[in-house]
Parts: structure tokens; sequence; C-alpha cells
């Protein structure tokens, strides 16, 4: 599998480009708006990668930042969004706006993309904003005992779930002493405080 490429553009066409690496050019499906950022002929990229294999063809799409394919990877796990579709979404809304999109739920947004029915939005959601969040969890847990995780993610699940925004969440669990709760109920009771507290 092909996860990075690095070389010189050698073509441009409206769907992919031409990148020559060492004498060998590999063509790699790019967004509009990537090969936008590309440069002229001759220019110097670097572009991540995904090698999509089928029966009859292998394909490579590219991506300027490791974040886009992420989002890449996981949006065509979802039934449905096929490789063309995930790389039009990055394209048209950013990995950023894709994550925040399905973070709040916002179908609209996602179906506004040609190609994303409501249908096809609501999956995104369902499918994809329990990883985002896990992941957001992940990251914004202050240190403690390994033991205290569980409890973490499902006091900031919980956060959630009654409405409050990512960035909410992420303040309350910062200023969450978790080596003092002992359960979910009352690490939501301190975090309803800090947050009432706003």
């Amino acid at each position: 599998m092909i996860g990075l490429l690095r070389g010189q553009l050698e073509m441009i066409s409206q769907e992919s480009i031409i990148v020559n690496v060492a004498g060998i050019g590999f063509e790699v499906r790019v967004s509009k708006q990537d090969i936008g950022r590309l440069g002229s002929l001759g220019s110097d990229v670097r572009l991540y990668t995904y090698t999509y294999v089928r029966e009859d063809q292998i394909t490579l799409y590219g991506f300027s930042s490791r974040e886009d394919l992420d989002v890449f990877k996981m949006l065509i796990s979802v039934d449905g969004v096929g490789p063309r579709l995930a790389q039009a979404l990055i394209g048209f809304m950013g990995s950023e706006g894709i994550k925040r999109s399905i973070m709040t739920e916002d179908k609209k947004a996602l179906s506004s993309v040609q190609g994303v029915g409501v249908k096809t939005a609501s999956r995104i959601i369902l499918e994809l904003k329990p990883k985002l969040f896990e992941q957001y969890a992940e990251l914004s847990m202050p240190e403690y005992d390994i033991s205290k995780q569980p409890l973490i993610k499902t006091v900031g699940e919980a956060l959630r779930n009654l409405g409050f925004s990512t960035t909410e969440v992420s303040s309350a669990l910062e200023q969450l002493d978790f080596n003092q709760v002992q359960d979910v109920s009352g690490g939501v009771k301190l975090a309803l405080k800090i947050l009432g507290s706003k």
C-alpha cells in the first residue's frame, strides 16, 4: 500500500494529477481544492495517499494533510459513502467542517454537498459521531490514573447527550478533579456546577 508520495508535479487534469517520483509517474485523484494548492507543473509536491483496490481497478486518492486522509478513511467506513464522495465532502467542507457538522448533527451542512442526501448525512452522523467523540475525549483527558479513563469518557458522553458543545465539555473535563470523582453521576453533577458557573 502506498501511503505517501513526494515528487514533481508532472501533469494536472480536472480530477487527478501525475506525480513523478524518481522517474515513475503515479496518477492520483485529488480534490479541485487541493489541485489549486499544488502549484504549477514542475513544483515539488507531497501527498498523503490511500490505495483503493477493487477487482477491476486500483486508484490512489491523495490529500494535502494527514488529517484529511484520516477523515477520508472514516467517511469511507460508512455504508454508502464511496471514496469519490468522501473526497468531494472533504474538498467542499474541509476536515474541520465535516467534524463540526457531525458533532453538532448538522445534516443540512453535510447534505449540501452534491451526492449526499439526508439519509446519507444521517448515517454519517450516526456512525461517526461516537468515533469522533471517543477520539476527542482521549485527547482532552488530563493525566489521571488509567483506571479513571472509562469514567472520564462516560462523563463526557453524558454531557454531550445533555446538549453541551464540544468546547464546553472540554472545559469541564479539564477543570474536574477526577481523582475525587467516584462515579458517573458524581462527575456529571460536578461538571454541571462548573458549566453553570460560567
